[in-house]
């Protein structure tokens, strides 16, 4: 998935937030490397159409949204909505003009005969800077849902990259993490502060987790959300776009007997 950058304006609620528009110039993609083992992708639960690989070809250009206007977790955990949910459309003729956010649901299940063991890392696989430098990933939020089918569950954890300039608490103590949305020193009674992101692991790598004892037939559901954060304090004030930057992102699972 690529993103890059153009301006505009965007109402969500009852604040405005900056939107960023850009021209589409890639790919999201999910690929599986297996050794021993049997297991199988699919964008459908039912695994109709069982891969070992899975790319979204074409995205329309991305504009800047915030983490409170997103969809309920259980909605954007699910086969419900799709990668064009947070589209937005011209009126006139119905065609997309820009995407709020992104979410990409997928499912992994062991097809074989033996436990297996894998690793799932979300990872960006290439960042270019807009012609003044800036780079999309300071802005981004990714959303990684990892739940097993069985059950209701829809645990979500939201990573940033680090923080340009730490902000020093009141106590003396500083933060380098990301608040997931509203900065400290923004918050209102009706803008409250959501909690602070988990920082990537380096700068091409946001997260890696395992996965033990994966058995025959166990299926497990992920789901990734990406936005650019208005309220991010290194969203341009003046509302200047960061033309031409762009964006790719992966999802590479790596699986091997138990």
């Amino acid at each position: 998935m690529l993103i890059g950058a153009g301006v505009s304006a965007l109402v969500v609620g009852t604040f405005s937030i900056v939107a960023f528009l850009g021209r589409y110039v890639g790919t999201f993609t999910v690929s599986l490397n297996m050794a021993d083992v049997q297991l199988a992708l699919s964008d459908s639960a039912s695994f109709e159409r069982q891969e070992s690989f899975l790319q979204i070809e074409a995205l329309p250009d991305y504009s800047e949204t915030t983490f409170t206007a997103l969809p309920d977790p259980d909605l954007l955990d699910s086969e419900k909505l799709d990668s064009l949910a947070g589209a937005n459309y011209n009126p006139n003729d119905g065609s997309i003009t820009n995407l709020s956010f992104f979410k990409y649901t997928f499912y992994v299940k062991n097809v074989g005969n033996i436990s297996a063991n894998f690793k799932t890392t979300v990872r960006i696989s290439e960042s270019r800077p807009s012609q003044d430098g800036r780079y999309l990933d300071d802005t981004i939020r990714i959303m990684l849902f990892e739940n097993p089918m069985q059950g209701e569950s829809h645990d979500y954890t939201v990573f940033a990259k680090r923080r340009a300039i730490a902000y020093r608490n009141e106590d003396g103590t500083v933060d380098w993490r990301e608040p997931v949305s509203i900065q400290e020193n923004q918050v209102t009674p009706y803008k409250p502060f959501q909690g602070y992101a988990e920082e990537f692991e380096s700068d091409s790598v946001i997260v890696t987790t395992a996965t033990p004892q994966f058995d025959k037939d166990e299926v497990k559901r992920y789901t990734i959300v990406t936005w650019l954060e208005g309220y991010d304090a290194q969203s341009d004030p003046l509302l200047k776009a960061p033309v031409g930057a762009t964006l790719k992102l992966g999802v590479e699972i790596n699986a091997y007997e138990n």
